[in-house]
């Protein structure tokens, strides 16, 4: 009986699965959130169009649960959904190969209240369908 409540419990979290979704947004574009629908930015150090990662309090990583999926008619390109495995175990979600995190600031889905936030040598910015980081308008 145990080992058939083993293979149930295998196999929930196998299913388990984190879906990465796209909404429009009036002054950025098509941009990504989370599952929970909050804003998903990159953080792009100097004058980089590549993003990178980095580490800080304020900006949590969006984390995997199973399989990382793009929610239908999202027009987000699922092939380039994938993950990067953390220094604690963890896997964190990435787009392009950049990896993705929230904004503290955000208290609410559909917020965008780290778009352009300057810290250290970069800035932090929503991240397009199209895996662009997306400066505000007149950047």
């Amino acid at each position: 009986m145990s080992a058939v409540a083993l293979i149930g419990v295998g196999a929930a979290a196998a299913s388990s699965t984190t879906t990465i979704r796209s909404t429009n947004n009036a002054n950025l574009g098509r941009i990504l959130e989370g599952p929970a629908r909050f804003t998903l930015y990159v953080f792009c150090p100097g004058t980089s169009t590549r993003c990178t990662g980095h580490t800080s309090s304020t900006w949590p990583p969006e984390m995997a649960s199973g399989r990382v999926v793009a929610a239908t008619g999202s027009k987000i390109n699922a092939t380039k959904l994938s993950t990067r495995k953390l220094a604690n175990g963890k896997r964190q979600v990435t787009y392009y190969g950049q990896p993705l995190y929230l904004f503290k600031g955000d208290k609410k889905p559909g917020q965008t209240n780290g778009e352009n936030k300057y810290q250290a040598n970069g800035a932090w910015f929503v991240i397009s369908t199209g895996g662009r980081a997306v400066p505000p308008p007149g950047y």
